[in-house]
């Protein structure tokens, strides 16, 4: 989603007064560099992943408020190595299916994204806010 910021705004602008939004997404640590961030732009389209305080920033310019946010990154890692070892146990019927070069590649490539997020470069979160009162001018207001 390369502009979370008009997305959010979207939603705050259809949600009611009083209401609520939660989501989890990808989160990047000060420790991610360019050359992995575009990696993971080519592999995963990934074109703007954010942080914990950049996303409170863009709710809070979308309308949100009572901004809440959870790191999730440290229980992610766990199911994200099962997901690797499930999916590299599963490597006879992939390959015959896909081929080698295909297994090989996405094994590669997943095993890089656990490695970032093993490493506490990604992560995960859960964010939510709320949006307290509707803006005739055309999207959510804070009071």
């Amino acid at each position: 989603m390369p502009d979370k910021g008009r997305v959010l705004a979207e939603c705050a602008r259809v949600l009611r007064p009083g209401g609520r939004m939660a989501f989890t997404d990808w989160i990047a640590t000060p420790r991610l560099g360019d050359g992995e961030r575009r990696r993971l732009q080519d592999w995963m389209a990934a074109v703007s992943i954010e942080s914990i305080p950049g996303y409170r920033a863009l709710l809070g310019r979308a309308g949100f408020a009572a901004i809440e946010a959870e790191d999730l990154s440290a229980a992610w890692v766990e199911i994200l190595r099962r997901r690797l070892e499930m999916y590299r146990s599963l490597r006879e019927d992939t390959v015959a299916r896909l081929g080698q070069a295909r297994y090989d590649e996405y094994s590669q490539l997943y095993a890089f994204f656990v490695g970032l997020v093993e490493a506490g470069k990604l992560g995960g979160a859960r964010l939510w806010g709320q949006v307290l009162h509707f803006n005739i001018g055309g999207g959510a207001a804070l009071s």
